[in-house]
């Protein structure tokens, strides 16, 4: 009987340790999704940032453009 608990507690104990590593494996591919989006947003945003940057300018050349 005691050799049946002892199998039991093994098995259960062997499956909290996969659940385990296997919640440890979600976690960093969550955290890795997470940097990569985060690093997305951010390259989205210089692109929009430049992209601001040269109409401005442009319109700024044409505003000079004009005005001389």
């Amino acid at each position: 009987m005691t050799d049946s608990i002892d199998l039991q507690i093994a098995y259960w104990m062997e499956r909290a340790e996969e659940t385990l590593e296997e919640a440890r494996i979600l976690a960093s591919a969550s955290h890795w999704n997470a940097c990569r989006d985060s690093v997305q947003r951010s390259a989205i945003s210089g692109q929009l940032k430049a992209e601001e940057l040269r109409l401005r300018g442009a319109h700024k050349l044409r505003a000079e453009g004009l005005a001389s």
